[in-house]
């Protein structure tokens, strides 16, 4: 697999071979900053948990909301110490639909001030209103 210039993954660990690489890279070499976790949820294997790697906080959907996020990572492929990894991923197909449309217009605001991106927040099953509930550093 070659990703070894700036890139952008569209969706999940479980739904994007080349994030799962990524994710599997990253845990392996401790020496890169990971400000995400991904992990499939023990009480429901069909769902998955976001975990916030500073603050320790977990994202999990249920009946009223779902999650997604926009997480920047260093590239452990690419040629520069600069190039980097965007993952936009929901924990359902609609979260990365809402995650991609919230990219494309806010990317600048999910990674301002050093941010390393966002998690966002919206009614499950349903594409508005959301909110950014953390900002990832």
């Amino acid at each position: 697999m070659d990703i070894n210039a700036p890139t952008v993954l569209i969706g999940s660990s479980t739904a994007n071979d080349a994030t799962k690489y990524l994710m599997e890279t990253l845990e392996e070499n401790s020496a890169l900053y990971n400000p995400l976790t991904i992990e499939v949820d023990r009480t429901r294997p069909d769902s998955l948990v976001f975990r916030a790697t500073k603050s320790g906080k977990s994202y999990s959907s249920n009946e009223q909301c779902e999650y997604a996020v926009i997480a920047r990572y260093p590239n452990p492929f690419g040629h520069s110490n600069k190039d980097s990894v965007v993952m936009v991923a929901g924990q359902y197909a609609n979260g990365t639909y809402v995650a991609g449309g919230y990219f494309s217009k806010y990317w600048r605001r999910a990674f301002r001030f050093g941010r390393q991106g966002v998690v966002l927040e919206m009614p499950t099953g349903q594409h508005g209103p959301i909110r950014v509930v953390e900002y990832l550093r």
